[in-house]
């Protein structure tokens, strides 16, 4: 059953409430961007090349991380995670949080091309740091 024929009957149940928090005005957008195989494809491609920009960068710096094909990438910055956190956050660079049971990796969403380059050229002023993780 897709979520077109599911949207009704979930409203039914749940009115004011989808899960996560979804709201029905996304899921009918998300429903009609669905329509559109053109915007789709697009969006794909470009998902995919900031993906292989990412792991480029990645590489680039010697580091790790899992390989993805989602619209962000778990990162092993191959020293601890808390320092990363400090640093990104003293250049108010926002990634997610901790993730417990990836103790070793932070979570980047892939922003912008801009965005992107801000958040290596803030990597590189990352002090040399224990990298023997």
């Amino acid at each position: 059953m897709s979520w077109a024929q599911a949207l009704p009957r979930f409203c039914e149940c749940q009115p004011l409430r989808l899960p996560n928090g979804v709201t029905i005005v996304s899921v009918k957008a998300a429903i009609a961007a669905l329509g559109d195989t053109t915007y789709v494809r697009m969006a794909a491609k470009r998902n995919a090349d900031d993906r292989q920009e990412f792991m480029n960068q990645v590489n680039a710096r010697m580091l790790r991380a899992i390989d993805s094909h989602a619209n962000f990438g778990l990162l092993n910055p191959l020293r601890p995670v808390s320092e990363v956190l400090v640093h990104l956050e003293k250049y108010d660079i926002h990634v997610a949080p901790l993730i417990p049971a990836m103790e070793r990796h932070i979570r980047v969403s892939l922003g912008t091309a801009s965005e992107m380059r801000e958040f290596w050229r803030v990597w590189d002023l990352m002090p040399a740091g224990d990298t023997a993780m």
